[in-house]
């Protein structure tokens, strides 16, 4: 039976808390509550850990989230919005701090700034997540993504060696496509990961990007 219909079937005979009705739309989880703060586990596999607060409006602070085998990123947002438009005809806000990385290798590599060489946002700014100086940043995001910069002589001999071009005459945007292609490959050798990791450091120099998000819905 559709999740849905089952929450409403439960919903006419009693006010569910909103633990209750996470338990329905996650029901492979378990849920540890210490210290104000929910810790979902698929698992072994912490997926996610927040507190909550309906004082006033809902608030949401998202401290930490993680993929699993049966939850990605986006289905734990995407479950967690349908949870709490269920739960309350409040409005809600959701508050988190980006700190999504690529791990390959031994190295942590920011998927935000990859993700807006590659898509113009970052992965949260996609799913609505935006930070109070995202309309300033995104102006730099468009212009820099389209234009190119020196890279020390170094990095650029490594870079013609393996791909017989000159970095320098390549985008921001060109070259984001390339090294996240390539991270994407389970064989890439750990020199060419550590290169790539040594360039996007250079290239989060020139980008900023407030990490502290949030995503507000206003209901009437």
């Amino acid at each position: 039976m559709n999740k849905v219909f089952i929450f409403l079937e439960i919903f006419l005979f009693v006010k569910m808390s909103f633990i209750d009705i996470i338990k329905i739309f996650f029901p492979e989880i378990t849920i540890l509550e210490e210290d104000d703060l929910y810790t979902l586990f698929d698992s072994d596999v912490k997926i996610l850990v927040f507190s909550f607060d309906e004082q006033d409006n809902i608030t949401i602070k998202i401290e930490e989230l993680h993929r699993s085998n049966n939850y990605s990123g986006t289905s734990i947002l995407d479950l967690l919005e349908i949870v709490l438009n269920e739960y309350s005809t409040k409005s809600y806000s959701i508050y988190l701090s980006d700190t999504s990385v690529i791990e390959k290798n031994g190295y942590t590599i920011p998927l935000s700034i990859l993700h807006i060489l590659v898509k113009g946002q970052s992965w949260y700014n996609s799913k609505g997540y935006f930070s109070r100086n995202h309309e300033k940043e995104k102006i730099q995001w468009d212009v820099i993504r389209e234009s190119s910069m020196m890279f020390d002589d170094v990095t650029q001999e490594k870079w013609f060696s393996l791909f017989n071009i000159n970095i320098n005459s390549l985008t921001y945007h060109q070259i984001g496509l390339i090294i996240y292609s390539h991270l994407k490959r389970q064989d890439i050798p750990n020199e060419m990961v550590e290169y790539y990791y040594h360039i996007i450091l250079i290239i989060r120099n020139n980008i900023k990007y407030t990490s502290n998000l949030n995503k507000s819905v206003i209901k009437d």
